[in-house]
């Protein structure tokens, strides 16, 4: 089994304090009334993807990108915007794949947390904590 990211969830990012565990499938779908926190889902899975192409000099998070995404300053993103809070990012990632005659497929996996604060009262210098 080649290891893929099975759910993620995170925390005070944007309106949400926890996303609880959203799962990857094949296809997935986000559903929800306007304002529900789709568009934040994906500016967060933006945000990880611009920060993981290329890199800052202000830190491990790219905030904007040319071919991505400009998701503003800390502030804009934290939850209720303090920047007293942390944002944390979890990723579920699968890590081994069997079969048991008693419970079938067995799926094992390891959670990852990543979590990201200000170093400075600027909105710029965000940290890996």
């Amino acid at each position: 089994m080649r290891h893929r990211v099975l759910a993620f969830r995170f925390e005070n990012f944007m309106g949400f304090v926890d996303t609880n565990w959203i799962e990857f499938r094949p296809i997935t779908l986000l559903f929800g009334h306007n304002s529900a926190g789709k568009s934040a889902i994906i500016r967060a899975l933006l945000l990880l993807r611009q920060s993981i192409d290329r890199h800052s000099e202000f830190g491990p998070l790219v905030f904007a990108s040319e071919s991505g995404t400009d998701v503003g300053v800390y502030r804009d993103f934290v939850h209720d915007k303090d920047i007293s809070y942390d944002i944390s990012f979890w990723f579920r990632v699968g890590i081994a794949e069997g079969w048991s005659k008693q419970n079938g497929l067995i799926n094992t996996w390891a959670d990852a947390k990543l979590t990201f604060g200000l170093v400075q009262d600027d909105d710029v210098v965000v940290h890996l904590k």
